[in-house]
């Protein structure tokens, strides 16, 4: 007992209870922040992984965006290519024949539709589409 009231001084008893409450309130605080700036410290690390894994994603996304565009373009020529096809087609057994159904004429406008709006241009709307027009049209 002694040796308390040497390194305490002489105190009463509830001001040593006292000191060892405030004492105790100090120290769980200070594990609270210990545990807050730990916390911190890890979302920190997971905030920079997110935005290094961000960065290396938005690069395979344009590569990606890059790869869809080159196969939108790749597409889109050979739909220009198949209905120009498909037009020839209609155009040379017209051609052959003299004369052109009703029901041939409406595919042909519809072809020429889609042809123009995907970009075709050329020979069809030079020859094909002025020659078609001036065909007889049967039933």
């Amino acid at each position: 007992m002694k040796e308390l009231i040497n390194a305490f001084g002489n105190h009463n008893i509830s001001s040593v209870i006292v000191l060892i409450a405030g004492l105790s309130v100090i120290v769980q605080y200070s594990f609270k922040l210990y545990r807050a700036a730990t916390n911190l410290y890890e979302k920190t690390e997971e905030y920079e992984k997110i935005v290094q894994m961000t960065h290396e994603n938005s690069e395979s996304i344009n590569e990606l965006r890059q790869s869809i565009e080159q196969d939108r373009e790749s597409n889109n020529e050979y739909k220009i290519r198949m209905l120009a096809d498909t037009l020839y087609v209609c155009y040379k057994h017209c051609k052959d024949t003299g004369y052109i159904t009703r029901r041939q004429l409406e595919n042909f406008q519809d072809n020429v539709k889609l042809y123009q709006k995907i970009g075709g241009n050329g020979v069809v709307e030079h020859k094909y589409i002025p020659e078609i027009m001036e065909m007889e049209v049967k039933e």
